[in-house]
């Protein structure tokens, strides 16, 4: 875990982990306001998509699709390590709906891409954005993963089975 508490009177906290039997990981943001008056985020996230088994060399093959339904980015690239597979970055909680970013994307490298939500905080409150990143055999795989974490309880449910795991393989320490 990581956490941040500035003199404005937010608080963060960052935690990552990797799903017990999934191919994804997890960055959960929670952010709480102890100051008098509502804040405004504007939440991004960017992925550098290292696809291609001859990476860097291949990085111009690589073809980004993003999901609006889903708030998703899916990336593929025909020279990946494994042919057919699909990575995807995907970002759920109290925030807007993924929006695509651009900003870092050139014409010549799609490899880039990123994610924004908006996060409105009111005083005494607390709210949550995740970030997923995984890859997957193919996009239906890909799509089923996205959609199983929707919402942050279903983040919660996977920490709590990743730490079941971690604490069964200490307890034996």
């Amino acid at each position: 875990k990581y956490f941040y508490e500035g003199s404005s009177g937010l608080r963060m906290t960052l935690t990552k982990f990797v799903a017990a039997k999934e191919p994804l990981e997890f960055f959960n943001i929670e952010v709480t306001n102890s100051g008098a008056k509502p804040r405004e985020l504007e939440m991004k996230s960017f992925v550098k998509w290292a696809l291609g088994e001859r990476y860097p060399a291949s990085d111009f093959e690589t073809t980004t699709d993003f999901d609006s339904g889903r708030g998703a980015i899916f990336a593929e690239n025909p020279d990946a390590l494994k042919p057919g597979s699909v990575a995807f970055h995907a970002i759920v909680g109290d925030g807007t709906p993924g929006q695509k970013n651009d900003l870092f994307s050139l014409p010549e490298d799609p490899s880039f891409s990123g994610l924004d939500s908006r996060l409105r905080v009111a005083p005494g409150e607390t709210k949550r954005v995740s970030y997923a990143l995984g890859m997957a055999a193919n996009k239906t795989e890909a799509e089923r993963l996205v959609d199983k974490y929707r919402r942050v309880a279903d983040v919660d449910a996977e920490f709590d089975t990743t730490m079941r795991g971690i604490n069964r393989y200490l307890d034996v320490i």
